[in-house]
């Protein structure tokens, strides 16, 4: 076990463990999302495939970029169904994707203060 075994267990499911996150990234990555979640939102109420295919996109490339790579996956799971121009589950994905920024940002704002 590393030094990243005293971390809780979630830390290593919703972000990848052992990964230097900046300052920087991880402000901007607390700043942006809660928009582009809400603009995901927003594009899925109007049942607009292609909004909700362009969004879901750029917030799977924010979340690979801080290392999020659950949350990176259920917007990978949107993106392409909403490119197939399946809307179906949009409402559960984008639920999902809320919930795992809610983690996402707790574990950020505790590598923040640590």
């Amino acid at each position: 076990m590393d030094d990243d075994g005293a971390e809780p267990q979630e830390a290593t499911e919703e972000l990848t463990a052992g990964v230097k996150r900046s300052e920087r990234l991880i402000r901007l990555f607390l700043d942006l999302v809660p928009g582009q979640l809400d603009a995901l939102a927003e594009a899925l109420d109007q049942e607009n495939a292609e909004a909700v295919r362009a969004h879901a996109h750029k917030l799977k490339g924010s979340c690979l970029a801080i290392m999020a790579e659950p949350m990176a996956r259920a917007a990978e799971r949107l993106q392409h169904d909403a490119a197939e121009g399946d809307l179906s589950h949009g409402a559960a994905l984008v639920e999902e994707l809320a919930e795992r920024f809610m983690s996402v940002s707790a574990l950020l704002q505790q590598e923040l203060a640590g």
